[in-house]
Formats: C-alpha cells, structure tokens, sequence
C-alpha cells in the first residue's frame, strides 16, 4: 500500500494488466503474457465500506458475561500466498489442465498433450486471441503481476 496525498487511506497499489476500451485485457503478440501498465496505479482499497460493533454487558450477583461482535465488510485484499499457490501449481485450480483436461497442445518436441489453454483477451488491435499454449502461461506471468521485473527494479532502484 502506498499513500499519497488526496488518495484514500488505504489504497493498494500494483502493476495493472492493460485494458482495451471494452475492457479487455491485451495480450503480447504470441498470445503468453497480459502486457501490464508501465507504472504502480491504484488497484484497489483495503478499508472496508462498513463498519459495526455491539457490545453488551450481562450482571448478575459477582458474575458477569459480557460480549462483543465487530464486523467488517468489503475491502479489497491482496493475497500472496493464493498467487504463488497458482505460479508454484500448488493450488487445485491448476490441476485441470495438468491432469490432462486442458486443450490439445504441441510442445516444441513434437509432443502432443491436452495441456494448453487459450488466455482471454485482445491484441492491441482487438482480434480476441486464438492461439493454444501451455497451461503454465496461464500462471506463471500472467497470476499476480509480477511480470513487471525491470520497472519493479526502477521502482526499488536496484540494478537488474
């Protein structure tokens, strides 16, 4: 999370993938990686829209029970584990083309194997991609916005 003035208290900031005017994410030209912005923007706010507490005391003689419920609702959360779980393929949502359940894919051995998939989205001039490639591509840059490296090193200002 970053702060800066006239931005709300708890706003997060990340690299964002890059969006045609119907909201489409853009995709690089071998249809493997969403093309992200070239700069941290605001990508959500983790202070909640509500929130509410009721506390009540009950007295009787010397005992006394006494209860508090808080809550809090909406926010937005940025998990990393959940992101590595899918970029390291420890979660199960990655399980269905590893297993064999993706679309027909031929490595560059020759190799022919239901492990591909079509990642949605655009190229920049708006033909929705088409193209099958390995299941990892789905994952491995595309999950979290990590594929930023040389402006997260710009950002940090530490040599590539």
């Amino acid at each position: 999370m970053e702060l800066y003035e006239g931005d709300e208290y708890g706003t997060i900031t990340g690299f964002d993938y890059v969006y045609d005017a119907n909201g489409n994410r853009i995709l690089n030209d071998a249809g493997t990686q969403y093309k992200i912005t070239d700069t941290r923007v605001p990508i959500g706010n983790a202070s909640p829209d509500f929130l509410a507490a009721f506390n009540t005391d009950l007295i009787y003689k010397n005992f006394r029970i006494s209860a508090l419920v808080d809550t809090k609702w909406g926010g937005d959360i940025y998990c990393g584990t959940y992101v590595i779980s899918l970029q390291t393929g420890q979660s199960p949502e990655t399980l269905i083309e590893r297993d064999g359940g993706g679309l027909p894919y031929t490595d560059p051995d020759g190799i022919t194997r239901n492990v591909g998939v079509i990642l949605e989205g655009v190229y920049e001039d708006g033909t929705p991609n088409d193209k099958v490639v390995n299941y990892l591509y789905k994952y491995l840059p595309n999950a979290g916005g990590w594929g930023n490296l040389s402006a997260l090193r710009a950002y940090w200002k530490t040599p590539g």
